[in-house]
């Protein structure tokens, strides 16, 4: 009897999508249905996180399994310019190679050298016209062409095991949505979405003096928070619209790439992935697209494999936490590769297959530097089981939530004295993480201009310009 054929892997990516606005997340109104269906016949994680709440640091992290300060890819990159993974250091790409896998690539990089061993398929965008209150921009064409080209892959059949991406780039498409209505303070503008979405019950925060100062002041250091700094309440309703139509197309294009997969003969022997690389503050705390916090929805992001060999189970999310850093080992481990032995991450097929993982995580890091180098303010996270533990190097940096209780993360624990030994608990959990993973966070300097630490805390006192109109300081 011959051995039963290796699964093929299909990847399908999408960029700043918050677990929490997809409707198998909880989302009450109907944003992924695709997604929703893929769901509902294989597994889905609730506490996934991205190892950096920005694209860059985030797909150079995932494409190998390491850490942004492992990598060395801390900020986004302009073109080719900025540091890129070491050529020494593998990425999935070539371990699939090497495992007798074809590896292509369709659609967004952005990864700094993290792709080698793919085949990088160049396709062309699409344009569609706007709706209205939405407009597009590359973001949604090149997902456009890249979603015909995969398509038009799967349904040729590949010859050979494929490990094929489908690389999404919205709902990042928000992001020019902002600065299509950047500085907009109108009580009743007329040219935003018909839809009114319910803003989040902590769209206002009442103790902003509490939160560490790289938040207080992100209307400073991150050009789309200032844009959006004066906006009314109505405006952040047309946010949500746009951010739920741009999740909605891409809902659309993950459908088309699922039913190509279908007609292609080869759904029965792949395993399908769906993630994010972050996800985005969703008017959270006033707040718009991502940038050097950790709260949930700019770090917790949806998880959801399904395919042969993938226990069914979709009625409730499973509540294990695990990191974006595990879907190297974790396809390695469906896949027959070698995994690096030094991989901070775990392989997730356990799980997977409905068995007890023999090793779990007990916490989850994600880490901050900067967007692009305007101003640095070193940050991380540690999420264990009940609680989430930041820190940054400017002071005074800390936070404490207990999820459980306020998973809105309102009341800062950090100067609870009942809370202290909690407190003390993640700190040292911090320090061992340090240690282990050789991060450089304790010699790392927050480095700002004290016009960006000027006003009131709170972003609709913000005045003047912001670090990202200036030119970028010399190192």
């Amino acid at each position: 009897m011959s051995p039963p054929p290796r699964p093929n892997i299909l990847i399908i990516m999408a960029d700043q999508l918050a677990a929490s606005y997809m409707s198998v997340y909880g989302h009450r109104r109907s944003t992924t249905p695709n997604l929703d269906r893929l769901a509902s016949r294989g597994v889905r994680f609730g506490n996934a996180y991205t190892a950096c709440p920005l694209c860059g640091p985030s797909r150079a992290a995932l494409w190998t399994g390491r850490y942004p300060h492992q990598t060395g890819v801390m900020t986004n990159q302009r073109g080719e310019q900025g540091p890129r993974v070491p050529e020494r250091m593998a990425t999935l790409g070539q371990l699939a190679v090497d495992a007798g896998y074809r590896p292509v690539h369709f659609g967004k990089g952005g990864a700094a050298g993290g792709l080698r061993g793919f085949e990088c398929v160049r396709t062309e965008p699409r344009r569609i016209d706007p709706l209205p209150g939405i407009s597009f921009n590359a973001d949604t064409f090149k997902d456009l062409g890249a979603t015909d080209g995969i398509c038009d892959y799967l349904r040729r059949r590949p010859d050979q095991p494929f490990l094929a991406v489908a690389d999404l780039n919205n709902p990042h498409n928000i992001c020019g949505w902002v600065g299509d209505h950047a500085d907009d303070d109108s009580e009743h503008p007329d040219n935003l979405p018909a839809a009114r979405p319910e803003l989040p019950a902590n769209f206002q925060v009442d103790d902003m003096a509490t939160r560490p100062l790289p938040v207080q002041y992100l209307c400073c250091i991150h050009r789309r928070q200032k844009q959006a700094a004066r906006w009314s309440p109505r405006m952040f309703q047309g946010y949500l619209a746009a951010y739920e139509a741009y999740t909605q197309l891409m809902d659309q294009c993950a459908g088309r790439i699922l039913q190509s997969l279908d007609e292609s003969g080869e759904a029965e022997n792949t395993i399908v992935i769906f993630h994010s690389d972050h996800g985005d503050a969703v008017a959270t705390r006033r707040m718009v697209t991502k940038h050097c916090c950790f709260y949930e929805p700019v770090v917790n992001v949806p998880l959801i494999v399904a395919g042969p060999g993938v226990a069914v189970s979709p009625d409730s999310p499973r509540g294990e936490l695990v990191s974006l850093l595990d879907i190297v080992p974790t396809v390695c481990d469906l896949i027959g590769a070698d995994a690096p032995d030094d991989l901070p991450g775990l392989s997730l097929r356990p799980m997977l297959e409905g068995r007890s993982a023999s090793r779990e995580h007990d916490c989850i890091v994600s880490q901050w530097h900067t967007e692009y180098g305007h101003t640095i303010e070193p940050g991380r996270m540690i999420r264990t089981p009940r609680y989430k533990y930041t820190i940054y190097r400017e002071g005074p940096g800390e936070e404490l939530y207990e999820l459980e209780r306020d998973p809105l993360e309102m009341r800062n624990l950090v100067h609870d004295p009942a809370m202290r030994e909690v407190l003390e608990e993640h700190r040292h959990r911090f320090e061992a993480y340090l240690d282990e993973e050789a991060d450089p966070f304790r010699s790392m300097d927050a480095r700002h201009d004290h016009r960006w630490r000027s006003h009131e805390p709170g972003f609709k006192d913000h005045t003047g310009p912001c670090s990202w109109d200036e030119p970028i300081p010399a190192s």
